[in-house]
């Protein structure tokens, strides 16, 4: 950073960003997209909110940290080429678009809105809506391919206390399928872990069921057949007891497969059987009418 007068640039901009902040998100935008904010400066400013708070200056490491996340908004939505100021007025609107969005698999549409979103609730804080944006943008960045990007925001909604427990258990799960598209099947079989406890604590036999067949998944991307075909028998257990064909059925299905990479093949063979059988209505229903 180049000086100007006798102050530095970068402490110049850090006041500059503060004054801006203050004016609101949209008037923060506008002044950040034509500041000189580079790596250097970023680096400076995260040895800042390292130092500060290495040595217990409180409020000065709090106001770094807020600047750093300011500005890695803004520059997030820098990167995503197109800048949405959000505020008051418009708010919900930019809520239900990102949402949509992120249904239409559009990430890079949801994402850019929904860091438009987070930056107007750095300004503006609600404990109420910042841990399902830190969720949404973990699931747009994770569509984009940017796991790193994705793990950040996922840990972040972990964060905050007002998930829902059905809200968390989604995050869980999102970030167990984030890690193993990662190639980490540790932290994976630790997120999808956590999903499960969560699903038995709610007493959601489905959602339980779809744990462990994830989690059987990941046995096997690591090689583990045998404890996949454990992961996958207590999927099928639970299956049969909810009065879900189709459930049962494709839980069966991936059993399976499992015993027949384990060389049983008579058994691979009746549940093969066994899976056409408990789902007569699917056949029925498939059938053409007369």
């Amino acid at each position: 950073m180049q000086k100007s007068g006798h102050m530095p640039q970068d402490r110049i901009l850090i006041q500059e960003a503060l004054h801006k902040v203050s004016e609101g998100p949209e008037a923060f935008m506008a002044w950040a997209r034509q500041q000189p904010i580079d790596n250097k400066f970023m680096n400076l400013l995260g040895r800042m909110v390292e130092y500060t708070q290495k040595h217990g200056k409180n409020e000065l490491h709090k106001t770094f940290a807020f600047l750093q996340s300011c500005f890695q908004k803004v520059w997030n939505l820098c990167e995503l080429t197109g800048m949405i100021a959000v505020g008051p007025e418009n708010f919900r609107e930019m809520w239900s678009k990102a949402s949509d969005y992120l249904q239409r698999g559009k990430p890079k549409e949801a994402a850019m809105l929904w860091e438009g979103i987070a930056l107007f609730l750095v300004a503006q804080p609600n404990v109420q809506y910042q841990g399902m944006v830190d969720a949404n943008l973990g699931i747009a960045y994770a569509q984009l391919k940017q796991f790193d990007r994705a793990v950040v925001c996922l840990q972040k909604a972990l964060q905050q206390s007002t998930l829902s427990p059905v809200e968390r258990e989604k995050v869980c799960a999102n970030m167990g399928t984030v890690y193993r598209d990662m190639g980490d099947g540790s932290k994976s079989l630790e997120s999808y872990q956590q999903a499960l406890e969560l699903a038995k604590e709610r007493h959601d036999v489905a959602m339980q069921i779809v744990h462990w067949q994830n989690l059987a998944l990941i046995r096997l991307d690591r090689g583990e057949l045998a404890q996949a075909r454990t992961y996958q028998e207590e999927a099928c257990s639970l299956a049969k007891t909810v009065g879900n064909e189709r459930l049962y059925q494709d839980a069966l299905t991936r059993l399976a497969l499992l015993t027949g990479m384990q060389g049983d093949k008579m058994r691979c063979k009746e549940l093969c059987e066994l899976a056409l059988q408990v789902a007569p209505q699917v056949k029925d229903n498939a059938a053409p009418k007369s």
